[in-house]
């Protein structure tokens, strides 16, 4: 049951994580986000592959974590109960194809 559920999560990130990347492939290139910057399809993929491997583990709360990527640099926010959770989200981030370094900004509650 719970496998069950942790691939329905899965699938939903999934699909919603594609039809941002459809949006902002969309987007006029002269149009940026609200924070002045664009992100490539390449670093939606890296944080899409980051996101799904953190829901696969079953020690790393993934939806208590926000994880962006500019440039291959993966950047990790939010909140965690133990030094622990922090560090393993740093290294399991840093296994996942394309990432070429992790700012591990997450606090510890």
């Amino acid at each position: 049951m719970r496998k069950t559920l942790l691939n329905l999560i899965v699938i939903s990130l999934f699909i919603s994580v594609s039809g941002c990347v459809g949006l902002n492939l969309m987007k006029p290139t002269s149009s940026s986000s609200n924070t002045g910057s664009s992100t490539s399809p390449e670093d939606s993929a890296i944080t899409n592959r980051v996101n799904s491997t953190f829901v696969k583990d079953a020690v790393i709360p993934a939806f208590d974590i926000n994880v962006t990527t500019s440039g291959g640099i993966v950047t990790l926010k939010g909140m965690v109960n133990s030094t622990k959770i922090k560090m393993r989200a740093t290294n399991v981030a840093t296994t996942v194809k394309g990432v070429r370094s992790v700012r591990n900004q997450i606090r510890i509650k």
